[in-house]
């Protein structure tokens, strides 16, 4: 099965022609070089002892192949970098979910079509639709029997949860990561749900109207050199929200407009500006 298939099935998305020419020229024509060159060289090595090769030769191409083979794979990761970067770092979901589409649909491996399909929720998720989302990743629930899967699944409806700001939902979530008791699963499935844990509190103290202990959690992760643009858009938002000085949310909310490019966060700072 691929996710390319379960994403137009699920929620009609094709991709456009710009998008695939694009994937094309930047990454799958490299990855096809590289993957010839790869198969190449195994074949000089696998086939050199029935036409009588010198054994240096077979060694030459066994080498010459799996150096292919290794700069095929970082060439696939670093375009995933760029990928990724177009919603972590420029903040631009709508064009992180066209690229990914396209790059689906150009051929990524079947195998792993659970990740393909979460990474597009993801980014239909920084969109703010929020419906299509939830309905894609919940393709995956046949498979939730899966240590990796029941763990992608619990990890993004956590986050939708933060989105739509339900803290129960997300404590649910939260609880629900720490049953996972595969063994390499298990530590990394807990370790996310320890990093959630601030962020249901940010959200029980918004509930509460208890402001004060809301902005002490978002001027913790404000301060976190490592954050990324996107968390930090929407981190201001929250701030925004939190602030009662009118002369300063403005400045939060004209930050988030300026910064957070298509995602659902630079949207709701528009409509909360309008009504100051």
């Amino acid at each position: 099965m691929k996710a390319y298939d379960v994403i137009a099935r699920t929620v009609g998305a094709q991709p456009d022609r710009e998008s695939l020419r694009w994937v094309d020229a930047v990454h799958m024509r490299g990855y096809r070089f590289w993957s010839i060159l790869g198969l190449a060289g195994c074949f000089v090595c696998l086939g050199g002892a029935l036409f009588s090769v010198p054994i240096s030769i077979q060694l030459a191409g066994l080498g010459a192949g799996a150096v292919c083979m290794v700069l095929r794979m970082l060439r696939r990761k670093g375009f995933e970098t760029v990928v990724a970067s177009a919603l972590d770092i420029e903040c631009d979901p709508a064009l992180y979910c066209r690229w990914m589409l396209a790059f689906l649909a150009a051929g990524r491996p079947s195998g792993d079509y659970a990740q393909g399909v979460w990474n597009y929720a993801y980014g239909l998720l920084w969109q703010g639709k929020w419906s299509d989302a939830i309905a894609l990743v919940r393709t995956l629930e046949r498979d939730i029997d899966i240590p990796d899967i029941a763990f992608i699944y619990d990890s993004f409806m956590a986050d939708c949860a933060f989105a739509l700001r339900d803290p129960d939902k997300l404590s649910a979530y939260i609880e629900a990561m720490r049953t996972i008791d595969h063994r390499r699963i298990a530590r990394e499935a807990r370790l996310h749900a320890a990093e959630l844990e601030p962020l249901r509190d940010l959200l029980l103290y918004e509930r509460a109207g208890d402001f004060d202990a809301a902005l002490a959690i978002i001027d913790r992760i404000l301060a976190d050199p490592g954050l990324l643009p996107v968390e930090r858009v929407v981190a201001t938002l929250h701030r925004a929200e939190c602030i009662a000085d009118a002369a300063e949310r403005r400045r939060l909310l004209d930050y988030v407009q300026q910064n957070g490019g298509s995602t659902w966060c630079a949207a709701r700072a528009r409509m909360l500006a309008a009504r100051l």
